[in-house]
C-alpha cells in the first residue's frame, strides 16, 4: 500500500469517527432541547375558578383580595410565557451551535484529507525524483543493459528509458 493510499486511509477514517461524533452529539442536543420543550408546553391550570369559589365562600364582599389573588394568576401566566419563549430560544440556540459545530468539524476534517493528499503527492514526486537522480548520468546503452536485465523494453528516448526503469522500482 502507498504512501498516500494510506494517509487517505488514515485521513477518511478520521473524517469518519469526527463526522459520527459531531452527529452523536447534534443527536443528544437534539432530544434534550426536544425535551425542555415538553415540559414547557404543559398545560397551565385555570386558576381562576378555584379563586372565585373561594371568594364566594367568604360571601364576594372582600373585591380588594379577590382583584389582588386574578392579578397574581395573571403574574403567573406571564412568567410560565415567558419561559417558555425563553426555552424555544435556548432549544434554537443548542440546535445552531450543534450544527455549526458539525460545519466546522467536516470543515476541518476537509482541510487535513486535504493536506494528507498533498504530503503524500509530495512525499511520492520526491521518491521518484530521487529514483529518477540515480539514471539521470547513465548513456542510453547503459539504460538499455539495465532494462535488458529486467525483461523491459528497451526502446525510447533516454527519459522513456529512466522513466521505465523509475516505474519499475516504485512499483
Amino acid at each position: 500500500m502507498s504512501v498516500q493510499e494510506q494517509y487517505a486511509d488514515v485521513t477518511t477514517g478520521a473524517l469518519g469517527a469526527l463526522e459520527r461524533s459531531a452527529e452523536l452529539w447534534k443527536q443528544g442536543a437534539t432530544k434534550v432541547t426536544d425535551q425542555v420543550g415538553v415540559v414547557s408546553k404543559m398545560p397551565l391550570p385555570d386558576l381562576d375558578e378555584a379563586v372565585d369559589r373561594y371568594f364566594e365562600y367568604l360571601q364576594r364582599g372582600i373585591e380588594v383580595n379577590r382583584d389582588f389573588a386574578k392579578k397574581w394568576t395573571d403574574a403567573v401566566t406571564a412568567v410560565s410565557e415567558l419561559a417558555q419563549t425563553q426555552t424555544t430560544a435556548l432549544s434554537d440556540a443548542v440546535r445552531g451551535h450543534a450544527d455549526a459545530i458539525t460545519d466546522w468539524i467536516s470543515g476541518e476534517a476537509d482541510t487535513a484529507q486535504k493536506s494528507a493528499k498533498s504530503q503524500a503527492d509530495a512525499i511520492s514526486t520526491a521518491k521518484r525524483e530521487q529514483a529518477r537522480a540515480r539514471y539521470e548520468g547513465l548513456s542510453k546503452a547503459e539504460l538499455a543493459d539495465l532494462l535488458a536485465q529486467r525483461d523491459l523494453p528497451r526502446n525510447g528516448t533516454n527519459d522513456e528509458l529512466i522513466d521505465r526503469l523509475v516505474a519499475a522500482d516504485t512499483q
